[in-house]
């Protein structure tokens, strides 16, 4: 099973919001429907603008925790990499999630991301 931290923004320079999941196309989605109440619904943090995976629970959990210690520059930085290393191109969308309810539409856009620090335990997510 893989495990997933990942960053969200509202816009470009932005609200941010780090997470942990296991299931980055589910909870990507219910963050850009706004399904579940606090933080990101309140403030409009729907965008995906960068992840990592990882093969553990726990170090995906001291990945978020130290993520989340990191001043706004260095996350801004980190989620900016995959830009200039061509993983985002532009206004482009290079990959369409499914529904997690398996219906097979379409979610609404989100901007895919790719790792650019491997921590220990981890594996960047390759986009093809």
């Amino acid at each position: 099973m893989a495990f997933f931290v990942y960053m969200l923004a509202s816009r470009r320079n932005g609200t941010l919001y780090i997470g942990m999941t296991d299931d980055l196309v589910r909870r990507t989605y219910e963050h850009r429907i706004g399904a579940v109440p606090g933080f990101t619904k309140r403030y409009g943090v729907k965008l995906l603008v960068w992840y990592e995976m990882h093969e553990t629970r726990e170090s995906a959990f001291a990945r978020e925790r130290q993520l989340k210690k990191w001043n706004r520059t260095w996350k801004l930085q980190l989620s900016r990499k995959q830009i200039r290393h061509g993983a985002i191109s532009g206004r482009k969308f290079v990959v369409d999630f499914l529904v997690a309810d398996g219906t097979n539409e379409p979610h609404p856009p989100l901007i895919p991301a790719q790792a650019g620090i491997q921590s220990q335990g981890t594996q960047p997510h390759q986009i093809s």
